[in-house]
């Protein structure tokens, strides 16, 4: 597909859902409908529970994560094109109003223009989402660290990545024992039955569906 017509598409598709919205809820709706089952996404729900902030963190953590992502294949894959300015467009409205979203739309705004180097977005919003990551609280720190874990782990399924699969899920073990005071018993379980898929090997093609499957139940369970 031709380049500019590629990013004329996108920034067509991103100014019709804002002038769509009326609400942040609004915002949410049509674009986000097709990334809920790709990434057990349940960021406008927020039920008592844990702590609203804390929640916030946490699908901010997983915005963050699969923006990094996407982005590291913009350049050469439309579908990851795409993603990676719906990402970018949701994590600029999760922060609105906070010194992150404005780097963020700096970024948007140069990938939009076609001026920005696409092999470099990748780190540039990995380089963000630190910053952001650095001004939580502690228990915030840990939110954001789960829904970021959590996210990989996803996409290590997704792509049937063993390697990935087996960092990611030790790296949510390791979570697991640093959990903040109050966390739901049920949310750390969750991280927890995730455990059994590090003894397991090799993972077969079913292994890394209930892998994405069982990670999801951490988003449920967060906003339970």
């Amino acid at each position: 597909m031709n380049r500019n017509f590629k990013i004329y598409t996108v920034a067509v598709a991103i100014l019709t859902a804002f002038s769509f919205a009326t609400s942040t809820n609004a915002l949410a709706q049509k674009p986000r409908q097709t990334r809920e089952t790709r990434t057990g996404n349940n960021r406008r729900s927020m039920m008592p529970g844990v702590a609203a902030s804390n929640k916030l963190s946490y699908q901010i953590g997983k915005d963050f994560a699969i923006a990094i992502e996407d982005a590291k294949y913009m350049k050469n894959d439309n579908e990851s094109f795409n993603f990676a300015i719906i990402d970018l467009v949701f994590l600029i409205d999760g922060l609105e109003g906070q010194a992150e979203a404005a780097q963020l739309q700096a970024i948007l705004k140069g990938v939009v223009r076609g001026s920005k180097d696409l092999t470099m977005v990748s780190s540039e919003i990995a380089s963000v989402s630190k910053t952001y990551f650095a001004r939580q609280t502690a228990e915030q720190k840990w939110y954001f660290a789960v829904g970021s874990t959590q996210m990989n782990l996803m996409v290590a399924g997704w792509s049937k990545d063993a390697i990935g699969a087996a960092k990611n899920t030790k790296e949510l073990q390791a979570l697991a024992k640093t959990a903040p005071a109050g966390t739901p018993t049920l949310v750390l379980e969750a991280i927890k039955g995730l455990s059994k898929y590090a003894s397991m090997a090799p993972l077969t093609v079913n292994d890394f569906s209930d892998i994405v499957e069982d990670a999801k139940l951490i988003t449920t369970l967060v906003y339970a």
